[in-house]
């Protein structure tokens, strides 16, 4: 169990387990070098962390918990005897990888070639099918991150993603209330999300 704030693991700690995020929602984070933070993902219920690190002696990033979480750790050595004694767990290890290899590419979409507007979208309706795949509401939910998270996350400002926010509230796509989203037409969402920078 973990309480808000805290760290999970830290970069460069010896890699010795993988952790399954049981409950709560966290934040994978790296450092520039000038010590800047720079937000690498939001993981919750069901995501795996320590995977980019299973091929490496320490961990490549360091976890802080954005809520009370509860986290199931298990040793890396164990997990591997497993997976050769049991087909499932190593089928499963292959899927999880997987996983995170797609979402990596989602993330580099954002940061691609679409404006900051579809990039707030995009994180919106990401958020939205997360909540949805674990059985809660798609269209409701709390931001446990900052803006200040999230705009780092996104390669913007924080006040860029005020703004963005502010105007999805003032059109009535989005209803804002400090942390708690409610999205009124997930459609139009989505086509605002698929804006191209401008040239």
């Amino acid at each position: 169990m973990f309480k808000h704030g805290q760290r999970i693991f830290r970069l460069g700690q010896p890699f010795d387990a993988l952790y399954f995020v049981y409950s709560g929602f966290l934040k994978t984070v790296m450092f520039d070098e000038f010590g800047s933070e720079q937000v690498l993902n939001f993981p919750m219920r069901g995501d795996v962390l320590g995977l980019e690190s299973m091929h490496s002696d320490e961990y490549k990033f360091e976890v802080v918990a954005l809520s009370d979480c509860n986290v199931i750790v298990v040793p890396y050595k164990k997990l591997l005897e497993l997976s050769h004694k049991y087909e499932q767990v190593e089928q499963s290890m292959y899927e999880m990888i997987s996983k995170e290899l797609a979402y990596q590419h989602v993330r580099l979409s954002m940061l691609g070639k679409i404006s900051a507007e579809a990039r707030v979208c995009q994180f919106l309706v990401m958020l939205s099918n997360r909540f949805l795949e674990l059985g809660y509401s798609r269209c409701e939910y709390l931001l446990r991150m900052t803006r200040q998270e999230i705009g780092n996350y996104l390669g913007i400002t924080l006040e860029t993603v005020s703004r963005i926010l502010s105007s999805l509230n003032e059109s009535g796509i989005v209803k804002v209330h400090q942390k708690r989203i409610c999205i009124n037409d997930i459609e139009a969402l989505k086509n605002m999300s698929l804006t191209v920078k401008a040239i």
